[in-house]
């Protein structure tokens, strides 16, 4: 009888799971099968394009925030993963006791803060200290948001 609740409550948590992922993944799925629709209406389906890619591409304002971003995310990544690595490497050599829990504790404390409490937080901060809001406070925000992951994952 046990071996048989068991294999029941592997199955509806397995079929729990899938339910859960298709909740979250279908409008995915569907925004990106709508992408290559011919029509402009979204109810029908007007054959297989890439009309709307190729107009995508010919808006220059797009195609420069494609760019922009794309420095941005590199060159975040880039520093947080250097200032990360000198940051694992210091705390991997520093010697266990309350500092060094206080230093991990603290490195934590980012990823479990809401993204959006944390942008906030940062835009008050750039106009308390004077920072002008650009692509240089953009990319501070960026380092800073990234850096407890990346010390995290090197540390490991």
């Amino acid at each position: 009888m046990n071996r048989m609740n068991n294999r029941f409550m592997r199955l509806t948590g397995g079929v729990y799971a899938a339910l859960i992922f298709l909740f979250l993944y279908a409008p995915i799925a569907v925004l990106i099968a709508l992408s290559f629709n011919a029509s402009k209406l979204r109810s029908s389906w007007g054959g297989f394009s890439l009309r709307w890619y190729a107009a995508l591409f010919e808006n220059d304002r797009i195609v420069r925030a494609l760019l922009i971003t794309l420095v941005l995310a590199l060159l975040s990544a880039a520093i947080a993963t250097v200032i990360g690595t000198v940051a694992a490497i210091l705390l991997h050599n520093l010697r266990r006791g309350p500092f060094r829990s206080v230093l991990m504790n603290l490195t934590y404390i980012p990823m479990f803060n809401p993204d959006i409490v944390t942008g906030v937080s940062m835009l008050i901060w750039f106009n308390r200290i004077g920072i002008d809001l650009g692509w240089f406070s953009i990319l501070i925000a960026h380092v800073v948001f990234a850096l407890p992951f990346t010390l995290t994952i090197i540390l490991t």
